[in-house]
Protein backbone atom coordinates (compact mmCIF):
# COMPACT_ATOMS: atom_id res chain seq x y z
CA UNK A 1 0.00 0.00 0.00
CA UNK A 2 1.61 3.25 -1.13
CA UNK A 3 2.27 5.87 1.48
CA UNK A 4 -0.75 8.18 1.57
CA UNK A 5 0.71 11.52 0.34
CA UNK A 6 1.27 9.37 -2.42
CA UNK A 7 -2.12 8.22 -3.16
CA UNK A 8 -4.86 9.20 -5.89
CA UNK A 9 -6.83 10.48 -3.69
CA UNK A 10 -4.72 12.38 -1.18
CA UNK A 11 -3.31 14.21 -5.03
CA UNK A 12 -6.86 14.54 -5.64
CA UNK A 13 -7.86 16.17 -2.58
CA UNK A 14 -4.50 18.40 -2.84
CA UNK A 15 -5.79 19.93 -5.94
CA UNK A 16 -9.30 20.79 -5.00
CA UNK A 17 -8.43 22.44 -2.30
CA UNK A 18 -6.10 24.27 -4.17
CA UNK A 19 -9.03 25.16 -6.50
CA UNK A 20 -10.90 26.04 -3.79
CA UNK A 21 -8.85 28.74 -1.98
CA UNK A 22 -8.40 30.58 -5.44
CA UNK A 23 -12.23 30.75 -6.06
CA UNK A 24 -12.30 31.96 -2.50
CA UNK A 25 -9.31 34.52 -2.92
CA UNK A 26 -10.92 35.56 -5.63
CA UNK A 27 -14.26 36.67 -4.71
CA UNK A 28 -13.18 37.86 -1.14
CA UNK A 29 -11.29 40.23 -3.68
CA UNK A 30 -14.56 40.53 -5.99
CA UNK A 31 -16.59 41.27 -2.35
CA UNK A 32 -14.18 44.12 -1.26
CA UNK A 33 -13.55 45.86 -4.79
CA UNK A 34 -17.91 46.51 -4.22
CA UNK A 35 -17.73 47.18 -1.39
CA UNK A 36 -14.99 49.85 -2.00
CA UNK A 37 -16.55 51.38 -5.12
CA UNK A 38 -20.33 51.86 -3.05
CA UNK A 39 -18.46 53.70 -0.61
CA UNK A 40 -16.65 55.65 -3.69
CA UNK A 41 -20.13 56.55 -5.41
CA UNK A 42 -21.76 57.94 -2.07
CA UNK A 43 -19.14 59.69 -0.54
CA UNK A 44 -18.83 62.26 -3.55
CA UNK A 45 -22.69 62.78 -3.72
CA UNK A 46 -22.49 63.63 -0.03
CA UNK A 47 -19.84 65.84 -0.01
CA UNK A 48 -21.88 67.62 -3.19
CA UNK A 49 -24.84 67.59 -0.98
CA UNK A 50 -23.32 69.66 1.82
CA UNK A 51 -21.43 71.99 -0.35
CA UNK A 52 -24.22 73.02 -2.83
CA UNK A 53 -26.71 75.50 -2.52
CA UNK A 54 -27.62 76.24 -5.43
CA UNK A 55 -29.95 73.34 -7.66
CA UNK A 56 -28.61 73.56 -10.81
CA UNK A 57 -25.35 73.45 -10.00
CA UNK A 58 -25.94 70.27 -7.07
CA UNK A 59 -27.49 68.28 -10.57
CA UNK A 60 -24.67 68.74 -12.93
CA UNK A 61 -21.97 67.84 -10.41
CA UNK A 62 -24.01 64.77 -9.18
CA UNK A 63 -24.40 64.06 -13.01
CA UNK A 64 -20.39 64.72 -13.41
CA UNK A 65 -19.83 62.21 -10.16
CA UNK A 66 -22.15 59.53 -11.67
CA UNK A 67 -20.35 59.65 -15.28
CA UNK A 68 -17.02 59.20 -13.25
CA UNK A 69 -18.13 56.52 -11.10
CA UNK A 70 -19.63 54.77 -13.92
CA UNK A 71 -16.48 54.85 -16.24
CA UNK A 72 -14.47 53.13 -12.93
CA UNK A 73 -17.01 50.33 -12.07
CA UNK A 74 -16.70 49.21 -15.96
CA UNK A 75 -12.90 49.65 -15.75
CA UNK A 76 -12.60 47.83 -12.71
CA UNK A 77 -15.13 45.30 -13.93
CA UNK A 78 -12.37 44.66 -16.97
CA UNK A 79 -9.59 44.48 -14.28
CA UNK A 80 -11.19 41.75 -12.21
CA UNK A 81 -12.32 39.54 -15.76
CA UNK A 82 -9.24 40.01 -16.62
CA UNK A 83 -7.66 38.38 -12.92
CA UNK A 84 -10.22 35.98 -13.32
CA UNK A 85 -9.42 34.51 -16.27
CA UNK A 86 -5.30 34.85 -15.48
CA UNK A 87 -6.39 32.28 -12.31
CA UNK A 88 -8.51 29.98 -14.99
CA UNK A 89 -5.50 30.06 -16.60
CA UNK A 90 -3.10 29.06 -13.90
CA UNK A 91 -4.91 27.23 -11.74
CA UNK A 92 -3.34 23.56 -12.61
CA UNK A 93 -4.09 23.52 -16.47
CA UNK A 94 -2.24 20.67 -17.18
CA UNK A 95 -3.44 18.98 -14.95
CA UNK A 96 -6.82 19.48 -16.07
CA UNK A 97 -6.05 19.10 -19.67
CA UNK A 98 -4.78 15.48 -18.24
CA UNK A 99 -7.78 14.38 -16.42
CA UNK A 100 -10.47 15.74 -19.70
CA UNK A 101 -7.84 13.57 -21.94
CA UNK A 102 -8.41 10.18 -19.27
CA UNK A 103 -11.89 10.71 -18.58
CA UNK A 104 -13.05 10.36 -22.43
CA UNK A 105 -10.28 7.31 -22.56
CA UNK A 106 -10.25 4.88 -19.51
CA UNK A 107 -12.35 2.67 -20.94
CA UNK A 108 -9.55 1.44 -23.57
CA UNK A 109 -7.49 -0.91 -23.28
CA UNK A 110 -5.44 0.36 -26.07
CA UNK A 111 -4.89 3.88 -24.26
CA UNK A 112 -1.71 4.04 -22.24
CA UNK A 113 1.63 6.38 -21.95
CA UNK A 114 2.17 6.87 -25.56
CA UNK A 115 -1.53 7.66 -26.16
CA UNK A 116 -1.70 10.16 -23.51
CA UNK A 117 1.51 12.03 -24.27
CA UNK A 118 0.20 12.36 -28.39
CA UNK A 119 -3.31 13.17 -27.02
CA UNK A 120 -1.51 16.16 -24.48
CA UNK A 121 0.54 16.90 -28.02
CA UNK A 122 4.00 15.61 -25.41
CA UNK A 123 6.63 13.37 -25.93
CA UNK A 124 7.18 10.88 -23.26
CA UNK A 125 9.75 12.01 -21.13
CA UNK A 126 8.04 15.49 -20.99
CA UNK A 127 5.01 14.32 -19.97
CA UNK A 128 7.02 12.04 -17.33
CA UNK A 129 8.30 14.68 -15.66
CA UNK A 130 4.92 17.30 -15.67
CA UNK A 131 2.87 14.55 -14.47
CA UNK A 132 5.80 13.48 -11.82
CA UNK A 133 6.18 17.15 -10.78
CA UNK A 134 2.33 16.99 -10.43
CA UNK A 135 1.24 13.90 -8.73
CA UNK A 136 4.53 12.23 -7.69
CA UNK A 137 3.85 9.58 -9.88
CA UNK A 138 5.00 7.76 -12.88
CA UNK A 139 2.90 8.11 -15.96
CA UNK A 140 1.61 4.31 -16.28
CA UNK A 141 1.01 4.29 -12.18
CA UNK A 142 -1.41 7.59 -12.92
CA UNK A 143 -3.37 5.86 -15.74
CA UNK A 144 -3.61 2.70 -13.62
CA UNK A 145 -4.21 4.41 -10.07
CA UNK A 146 -7.13 6.93 -12.56
CA UNK A 147 -8.86 3.61 -13.73
CA UNK A 148 -9.00 1.83 -10.76
CA UNK A 149 -10.34 4.84 -8.69
CA UNK A 150 -13.12 4.99 -11.11
CA UNK A 151 -13.58 1.06 -10.53
CA UNK A 152 -13.88 1.38 -6.90
CA UNK A 153 -16.39 4.93 -7.42
CA UNK A 154 -18.11 1.57 -9.57
CA UNK A 155 -18.34 -0.50 -7.15
CA UNK A 156 -19.86 2.00 -4.67
CA UNK A 157 -21.98 3.22 -7.18
CA UNK A 158 -23.40 -0.69 -7.87
CA UNK A 159 -22.64 -0.58 -11.50
CA UNK A 160 -22.80 -3.65 -13.22
CA UNK A 161 -24.31 -5.52 -10.05
CA UNK A 162 -20.39 -5.02 -9.01
CA UNK A 163 -19.70 -7.71 -11.05
CA UNK A 164 -15.97 -7.70 -10.71
CA UNK A 165 -14.86 -8.84 -14.06
CA UNK A 166 -16.92 -6.52 -15.63
CA UNK A 167 -16.10 -3.52 -14.14
CA UNK A 168 -12.20 -4.70 -14.89
CA UNK A 169 -13.44 -4.51 -18.24
CA UNK A 170 -14.96 -1.32 -18.05
CA UNK A 171 -11.79 0.86 -16.69
CA UNK A 172 -9.75 -0.58 -19.27
CA UNK A 173 -8.06 -3.55 -17.81
CA UNK A 174 -7.97 -6.75 -20.04
CA UNK A 175 -7.32 -9.62 -17.54
CA UNK A 176 -9.57 -9.07 -14.58
CA UNK A 177 -6.50 -11.17 -12.78
CA UNK A 178 -3.78 -7.96 -13.07
CA UNK A 179 -6.84 -6.22 -12.22
CA UNK A 180 -7.69 -7.57 -8.56
CA UNK A 181 -3.94 -7.43 -8.14
CA UNK A 182 -3.50 -3.83 -8.97
CA UNK A 183 -6.73 -2.89 -6.98
CA UNK A 184 -5.44 -4.78 -3.84
CA UNK A 185 -1.82 -3.39 -4.37
CA UNK A 186 -3.41 0.20 -4.25
CA UNK A 187 -6.11 -0.04 -1.60
CA UNK A 188 -5.11 -2.93 0.68
CA UNK A 189 -8.14 -5.42 -0.17
CA UNK A 190 -9.04 -7.07 -2.72
CA UNK A 191 -12.36 -6.40 -5.06
CA UNK A 192 -14.18 -8.91 -3.29
CA UNK A 193 -13.62 -7.84 -0.08
CA UNK A 194 -13.88 -4.14 -0.65
CA UNK A 195 -17.49 -4.70 -2.25
CA UNK A 196 -18.10 -7.05 0.50
CA UNK A 197 -17.52 -3.97 2.69
CA UNK A 198 -19.92 -1.50 0.72
CA UNK A 199 -22.58 -5.26 1.09
CA UNK A 200 -22.23 -4.90 4.78
CA UNK A 201 -22.81 -0.85 4.88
Amino acid sequence: TPYFWKSWWFVTLIIIGIVALVQYAYMHKLKVMREREVEALYRPIEAALKESDEPGKLQSRIQNILANQQRYQESQKKTLEADKKEVEENVHPFMQDVMDVMEKNFDNSEFGVQELAEAMHLNRSLLSKKLNAETGLPTAQFIRNYRLDIARKMMMNNVANRNITEIAYRVGFNDPKYFTRCFTKQYGVSPSQYKDTIDDD
